[in-house]
């Protein structure tokens, strides 16, 4: 618990200062020049069976958890960024949790400082900066979030119970992190590896 206090920390260290932000040029889009969103809670239905936007007859790709999650916001708060911010701060810290949580299992047989030193990399990787920066990119956040629900949960199906509820949890993890934004795909291959690899690994040992 020492360690995921220390990444909170670091996180907080590292980007509270985006709650000073307000909305970027990028934020429009998805927010206040977003008709639906602008809608509230009322604009959600729309969200679901919508494409993410339209310019010029292009339709760009269906994407309705992040948009939502900024109705709702509108609905409770009005047009507020520093809200806005602090739900991408609380995002990111979760993401960092739940990739520490993963990796804990994943890499079980090392020395705990080991997986605390990855996490320090991942935490602070210069790369993450916009994705927790920008409000556009909230996006992204949920698909990792949702994706690390979904690894987690098959993890536990390998290892532990092979329950049919860590199937169906993994499958509605993996459905809501492809709904955030389809660069959660990847997430579905490292998903069916680790079926192969464990299970070839548990025949292996049998034999």
């Amino acid at each position: 618990k020492y360690h995921k206090m220390l990444l909170v920390i670091l996180v907080l260290a590292v980007f509270g200062n985006t709650l000073f932000n307000s909305y970027s040029l990028d934020d429009a889009l998805d927010i206040f020049e977003n008709e639906k969103v602008m809608k509230g809670i009322a604009g959600i239905p729309e969200i679901f069976t919508s494409p993410f936007c339209i310019i010029n007859n292009a339709e760009f790709d269906y994407r309705p958890i992040s948009p939502s999650t900024f109705a709702i916001e509108y609905q409770l708060f009005g047009l507020r960024p520093h809200i806005s911010h602090f739900f991408n701060l609380l995002l990111y810290i979760a993401v960092v949790l739940l990739a520490f949580n993963f990796l804990s299992l994943l890499l079980n047989k090392y020395k705990p400082i080991v997986v605390f030193i990855i996490m320090i990399l991942f935490t602070v990787h210069p790369l993450h900066t916009e994705v927790v920066a920008s409000l556009k990119n909230r996006q992204e956040l949920l698909a990792y979030l949702f994706g690390f629900l979904a690894m987690i949960q098959i993890y536990k199906y390998i290892h532990n119970e092979h329950s049919n509820k860590n199937v169906v949890l993994a499958v509605c993890f993996m459905v809501l992190s492809l709904l955030s934004k389809l660069s959660a795909l990847p997430f579905v291959g490292i998903i069916v590896f680790m079926l192969y690899y464990y299970s070839n690994y548990k025949i292996t040992n049998y034999n």
